[in-house]
């Protein structure tokens, strides 16, 4: 039995939707333990992408993964955005998303190493029963301004003792225009006061949608 490929290295435009079926179908069958796109990469709705271990975005350069119309992605133990430069995830309508570990954005310690997320529909979730600082992480490391941006779909950050963190080391915005966020808690400022970067800090923004809050309810460590 051939084994599995410890990682999978996807570079810009080695695969764009039903532009490269052939090449979407080779990743879909090989199931690598990881998946790190360094460029661009688009996956559409042909069949599901099941990764045994980590989907990182981003590597050394800047990275898009774009989920269209009837995409799955699943990763058994995380998703992680940006590693040493921006990364920018956008979800469509009807496309799922799922860990069962942590999504964390802003993934480097870098200037400018930031995630820009926007969701415009589909679902996005995180099963994750780790310990420690489980679920949504938005500004994981410092040095960078991250962003979530919900328009549409719904984001689930609700099992064992996970939340939504809005700033570990670095600054997380969580801007809810639309859809249905569902957090078991959210911290604002989560590991503790790490004051602004560049004039931001972290930040909680409802302007449309619903957010519900489970019973851990909204802290702040600063």
């Amino acid at each position: 039995v051939p084994r599995e490929p410890r990682q999978l290295v996807v570079h810009q435009r080695a695969l764009r939707g039903s532009s490269s079926t052939e090449a979407l179908q080779q990743l879909r069958a090989l199931r690598p333990r990881v998946l790190r796109t360094t460029g661009g990469m688009t996956v559409d709705g042909t069949a599901p992408i099941n990764v045994a271990n980590q989907i990182v975005v981003g590597q050394g350069v800047p990275a898009t993964l774009i989920l269209t119309n009837g995409a799955s992605v699943n990763a058994n133990s995380y998703i992680g955005f940006s590693g040493d430069a921006p990364s920018y995830i956008r979800i469509h309508p009807g496309a799922t998303l799922t860990t069962l570990g942590n999504i964390d954005l802003g993934n480097a310690g870098t200037d400018g190493s930031f995630s820009d997320v926007i969701q415009y529909g589909g679902t996005v979730s995180t099963f994750t029963t780790a310990t420690g600082e489980p679920g949504l992480r938005i500004g994981h490391w410092d040095n960078e301004v991250s962003i979530y941006r919900m328009l549409g779909g719904t984001l689930n950050v609700t099992s064992g003792t996970s939340r939504i963190w809005l700033g570990i080391d670095g600054i997380g915005i969580l801007d809810v225009q639309g859809g249905v966020v569902n957090a078991r808690q959210i911290d604002v400022d989560g590991r503790s006061n790490t004051g602004p970067f560049n004039g931001t800090n972290e930040t909680l923004i409802v302007t449309g949608g619903r957010v519900n809050v489970g019973g851990g309810g909204i802290q702040t460590a600063g």
